[in-house]
């Protein structure tokens, strides 16, 4: 999907109830494309504020499959050297995190990401409100979903 239109209701100034519903287009970049992303940030703390470690682990195993640890971080280590991002962006902590998961499926974090994917699909059928723009990371351990335009 390269643009998306959609509509939203948008509040009208001065009246306290009503409302008037606006079309907009939303342009999306390709999977292949945000995987390659460069980001212009070369301060490690604002970089980390902007975008947090999991996105680029994620990154990183969307583009090969990785077995263990010592592949998965092999994997991080060339994804940000590719993207030309600076060194301890990506902790070993979180590696280590990450690969001990590989393979699993956790049944609420399945259900979380299931729920959420469901909510955008419906909202690219219907064309009512906007789709999430690029890239859904979901930290279970955080409880908490990301979402990042790369």
């Amino acid at each position: 999907m390269d643009k998306h239109e959609y509509v939203e209701e948008v509040r009208v100034e001065g009246d306290a109830g009503e409302t008037r519903k606006e079309s907009f287009v939303a342009s999306y970049v390709r999977l292949q494309e945000s995987v390659r992303a460069r980001l212009e940030i070369s301060n490690v703390n604002r970089l980390k504020r902007k975008y947090p470690p999991l996105v680029f682990v994620s990154q990183a195993l969307s583009v090969g499959t990785c077995k263990d640890e010592e592949e998965l971080a092999a994997q991080v280590e060339k994804t940000l050297e590719d993207h030309g991002m600076p060194e301890g962006v990506v902790g070993e902590e979180l590696v280590k995190r990450v690969a001990s998961s590989l393979g699993t499926e956790f049944v609420p974090c399945a259900a979380v990401v299931g729920g959420t994917l469901a909510q955008e699909v419906l909202k690219i059928i219907t064309r009512k409100d906007q789709p999430i723009n690029n890239w859904y990371v979901y930290d279970a351990l955080q409880a908490d979903g990301i979402i990042c335009k790369l």
